[in-house]
């Protein structure tokens, strides 16, 4: 490097391996970074926000940098870039040859260099800018550090491919939309013209069959011709067949008659016999079910008896076995209980009761002692210990003041909601971006109290605000402390204002000149703070437009000098606020407003006085009523020792009570049982004495029982048979009376039919002749008078007619028909027919869009399935490989995080729809109880994303296809434990054969880290901070002696 920032001239032996450049902040270890990126084709943007004119050394105007780069095996010589920068320009040459930098550009990429690559080219400034890089910038920098040489160039294609194919698939989607849409409007208007025809066709249809009507009726009437002809031959044969009849149907109905009287006096007969049985049938059941009840019962009292018996035998074993046990049990509770035991016992709880109750009364008497002295000297004195400490303490607490005075503002609620948002704020600073100030009551100091009074000309309002830096922090806090907690704050932020900074406000009379007239400054010189602070009370007050003069009055000469300078405004001394302002009419004369300072009730916040008498007086009681106590406590320590004492003896009286006592009650219940024991042995023994002396003599009523069953059994089986001849009796009864039934039912039909023939009579038939002659006579004239209107018809319109009416069977048929069509009219409806042009030029100009757009959606069909081709061509080989890359990265990362035991995983999180929103996370966790969380900058902590960085870089390291990688300061942040094992691990992994070259920079180290063979450490000691005679004072070799002698001495 000649004459690039810092370095006039320097070159520098890099290893080939692990180059670790340390040195102080301000040294030029950056400026080597610098060096490799912009001789190496990167731009100032790369390393950030500069120009590249200036990396030229100050007073220079050209800077040369030169890199020898190691080439390809099959390359007999390394590459020698250089480039030679001036203000204007850059030249570059290879190996000494001049070459474009377009040229230098191709070798660098050849070689896979990418400076501008944050996962190989890591700079100082740019580390933030790598943290910020979201998930999907950070998987395009890894394919570009380690992935094939076309695994971006694939992923680029893939993200445009899947543009277009979205982009064709939306257009599709709303050409298909169209296309549905037109397809339903003409299918709607092909209706409407198909019902306008059929309007027509209908209404002509209606016409001829209104015509077709006196045909249908002429057609009718010879029918009605024809039919009563027929009627009247039928009508003719009735009559004479009846004559014949009559005589041989009277003869019948008498035979039936007769038949009829015979069945029914044969049913009244059978039906008797029948109910006769049943009734008998019903008795003998009942006496089977009397009889089979009574066995039933006889069955059971056997059963029961000789179940009793064998119940008897157990009862005596069981008994006795009773007795037998509940006499052992005696014995054993008669052996636990001693003579005389339970009175010695009860002497002994008396005795020691007796003993007991006094040390309590004692002990109570030394406690109440005890509290007495502590409620009557002890309390008082250090109630008035606390008071007097409190005092002294506030006495010289300017917050505790200020936060008093925020209390007291607006009767308490505004204090409140002050000191609230303060509070909410404090707990919750992840949800800011920047930093929240207090207010200026808070957050201000006063520089000179002698001008305390000008504060006084501030608003409480402008004093009460909370600052913000940024709009987003501004909007959080308005949701958050306004909006939902409902404080009733002020809060402002200048971010999009003209004046963001201090700086920005235009000062009316410069400082300097502004002094020395005699003022002291202006009134925002009197305030110590923030700035952003400061810069908020300038636009609200102005007061960086306000003199201020420290005097008790400004002279007029310092007036005079305000009007030459055409001073407009306010200026203050410490009696009163003086206001210039310029006529806007005639001369613009000054005209002058002043009036005197009056103290704000919130000025106390700002004074720091204090009362040296006051604060002896409240230290000096402080110290007496300490001495005080300790008096007290040395007099009662006799006491304290006495109530111990008496309370240690009354613990041990009352745990000899209680084990008296639990003796006596062990000895009442061995005698409760005792006496429970005896009474139940007795209980036991009577019960055995009674049933021995009364055993059961079943026998005899079992044998009797036996007989009683024998006896009900036969009349049991005698019943049941005369059951079943009863039965079939009722049943051979029952089948009489169905037949005699029939019989009569078949009589009475014959009868009444040959009744009805014989009433029918032949005066019926003669009457019905009649009435078919004379409707007969009519149907002839109405014939004659339809013939004769439609013969006033021509001879083809009547065929036409005729034939017309021939296709229904009658003018009904033809009524139905006219009111069906009349019907089908009405539902078309007519109004279509007076627009039916205009329905017709509509229907015409949608067939020619649907066929537009089915050409556009087929068109737009195959782009979509060639697009959809060439991404499933392209991915098949991208996917699988940025897969397993990650996959590898992920293997290492999570081996490194467990060697510091820690859990860290590389996930590939893929997108259905878009290889754009395709993204590469990085989970940690660093706590063994919490899960695997993404790295982001609102969950980790800055040393945790340090960490976390540094172990994701180490893990591409193995598979860069990159010659060399470049970290700069990426241990700042970290705590020692997590920098220690972060450089041990970068040692392994960097030093480690067949990998990359590594730049790791760093302005210190820990001691006792790892080193390497294979490292190289590059110590600069550079830089403009550095004056000559420092930089001579650095001895290389008196450094490695130090070090020798250290390392003897460990």
């Amino acid at each position: 490097m000649q004459n690039f920032v810092v370095y006039s001239h320097v070159e520098y032996r890099l290893g080939n391996s692990l180059n670790l450049v340390i040195g102080p902040n301000g040294t030029g270890k950056s400026t080597l970074i610098a060096a490799l990126c912009l001789g190496l084709g990167g731009k100032p943007e790369n390393l950030g926000p500069r120009k590249l004119e200036d990396y030229i050394k100050a007073g220079c105007d050209t800077a040369v940098l030169e890199i020898e780069v190691k080439a390809p095996d099959n390359v007999p010589d390394n590459y020698l870039i250089k480039r030679t920068i001036t203000s204007k320009k850059s030249e570059w040459a290879l190996n000494g040859r001049n070459k474009s930098e377009t040229e230098i550009k191709q070798l660098i990429q050849r070689l896979r260099i990418q400076v501008d690559n944050l996962c190989q080219f890591l700079p100082q400034e740019r580390v933030a800018d790598f943290a910020g890089l979201n998930a999907q910038q950070r998987l395009r920098s890894t394919e570009q550090a380690i992935g094939s040489v076309d695994l971006l160039e694939r992923h680029d294609q893939l993200i445009k491919l899947s543009r277009d194919l979205a982009t064709f698939s939306k257009s599709k989607e709303d050409v298909d939309g169209e296309l549905e849409r037109s397809e339903r409007e003409l299918a709607e208007k092909e209706e409407l013209v198909q019902s306008m025809a059929e309007y027509a066709r209908l209404q002509e249809e209606l016409d001829a069959l209104r015509e077709a009507i006196p045909f249908c009726e002429l057609n009718d009437l010879k029918v009605r011709r024809k039919r009563l002809k027929e009627s009247l031959d039928e009508c003719n044969e009735q009559i004479k067949n009846a004559k014949n009849n009559n005589a041989r149907i009277k003869e019948r109905l008498d035979q039936s008659q007769v038949l009829y009287s015979e069945s029914e006096k044969e049913f009244a007969t059978s039906q008797e016999s029948h109910i006769t049985l049943e009734r008998q049938a019903e008795r003998t059941q009942n006496k089977i079910d009397e009889l089979t009840a009574d066995i039933r019962y006889i069955k059971k009292k056997i059963k029961q008896k000789v179940e009793s018996a064998s119940t008897y035998e157990l009862d005596l074993k069981g008994l006795r076995n009773d007795i037998l046990n509940l006499e052992k049990n005696k014995a054993h509770l008669q052996d636990q209980l001693a003579d005389g035991q339970l009175e010695e016992l009860i002497k002994q709880m008396e005795h020691i009761g007796t003993e007991y109750n006094k040390v309590k009364s004692q002990r109570k008497a030394k406690l109440e002692e005890l509290e007495t002295r502590r409620r009557e000297e002890f309390s008082p004195l250090e109630a008035r210990l606390k008071n007097s400490k409190d005092a002294l303490k506030q006495l010289g607490d300017a917050q505790h003041r200020r936060m008093q005075f925020v209390k007291s503002i607006g009767f308490n609620s505004e204090g409140r909601n002050i000191i609230a948002a303060m509070d909410y704020v404090k707990n919750n600073q992840s949800l800011f971006q920047g930093t929240v100030h207090w207010p200026p009551l808070l957050s201000l100091a006063l520089k000179d109290q002698d001008c305390l009074i000008m504060l006084s000309l501030m608003n409480i309002k402008t004093m009460t605000t909370f600052v913000c830096e940024s709009r987003t922090d501004y909007l959080t806090f308005t949701k958050h402390v306004i909006d939902n907690l409902r404080l009733n704050v002020n809060v402002v932020e200048y971010s999009g204002s003209k004046f963001k900074s201090l700086q920005d406000h235009p000062l009316p009379i410069q400082r300097d000149l502004l002094i020395s007239n005699g003022f002291d400054g202006y009134l925002v010189d009197l305030l110590e703070g923030h700035p952003s602070v400061l810069n908020m009370i300038c636009i609200e007050e102005k007061l960086h437009a306000i003199p201020y003069c420290k005097s008790s009055r400004i002279s007029d000469a310092q007036e005079t000098f305000l009007q030459e300078q055409n001073f407009t405004g306010r200026f203050i001394d410490t009696k009163k606020v003086v206001q210039y302002s310029r006529s806007a009419y005639g001369r613009r004369l000054f005209t002058t407003s002043s009036r005197n300072l009056k103290g704000a009730f919130w000025l106390g916040a700002f004074s720091n006085t204090t009362s040296d008498d006051l604060k002896r007086e409240l230290e000096g009681e402080i110290e007496q009523y300490t001495i005080q106590i300790k008096e007290l406590e040395e007099n009662v320590k006799s006491i304290k020792q006495e109530y111990l004492s008496l309370e240690q003896k009354e613990k041990m009286l009352s745990e000899k009570r209680f084990e008296i006592r639990r003796k006596k009650e062990k000895i009442m219940t061995l005698s409760s049982n005792l006496e429970k024991v005896a009474k139940l042995l007795s209980d036991k023994e009577n019960d055995l004495a009674a049933k021995e002396a009364s055993p059961p003599d079943i026998m005899k009523e079992v044998e009797q029982a036996q007989q009683d069953l024998e006896v009900r059994a036969r009349k049991l089986a005698k019943e049941c048979t005369k059951l079943a001849e009863t039965l079939d009796q009722r049943i051979d009864s029952e089948w009489t009376s169905l037949h005699l039934g029939a019989r009569m039912a078949v009589a009475r039909r014959q009868a009444t039919a040959f009744d009805n023939i014989i009433k029918q009579g032949y005066e019926h038939l003669v009457k019905q002749q009649s009435d078919i002659k004379e409707e007969g006579r009519k149907v002839v004239v109405d014939i004659r008078k339809l013939k004769e209107n439609l013969a006033r018809l021509g001879s083809a319109k009547f065929g036409e007619l005729s034939a017309k009416a021939e296709e229904f069977s009658s003018k009904k048929a033809l009524d139905e028909a006219i009111a069906k069509l009349n019907a089908r009219i009405e539902m078309e409806g007519s109004n279509q027919m007076d627009n039916m042009e205009d329905i017709l030029q509509s229907r015409n100009r949608l067939q020619t869009s649907v066929t537009d757009l089915r050409s556009q959606a087929s068109d737009l069909e195959s782009a979509t399935e060639k697009l959809d081709r060439s991404i499933q061509e392209i991915a098949k080989h991208w996917e699988p490989e940025v897969t397993k890359l990650i996959d590898e990265i992920s293997d290492k990362f999570g081996e490194m995080f467990a060697r510091i035991g820690c859990r860290g995983k590389v996930v590939l999180k893929k997108s259905s729809n878009l290889y754009e929103d395709w993204a590469l996370e990085i989970l940690v966790s660093f706590r063994e109880t919490s899960s695997l969380q993404v790295l982001n900058a609102q969950r980790q902590s800055g040393g945790e994303r340090s960490v976390s960085t540094s172990l994701y870089l180490m893990s591409l390291q193995g598979l860069a296809k990159s010659p060399f990688r470049v970290v700069d300061e990426i241990n700042q942040g970290m705590d020692p434990r997590n920098e220690r094992m972060v450089h041990n691990l970068m040692v392994d992994i960097a030093c480690s054969e067949n990998t990359s070259q590594y730049f790791l920079v760093t302005p210190k180290l820990l001691r006792d880290l790892s080193y390497h063979k294979r490292m190289k450490i590059c110590c600069i000691y550079s830089g403009d901070q550095i004056g000559e005679e420092a930089a001579t004072k650095l001895s290389i070799s008196g450094a490695v002696k130090r070090l020798k002698r250290m390392k003897e001495d460990e």
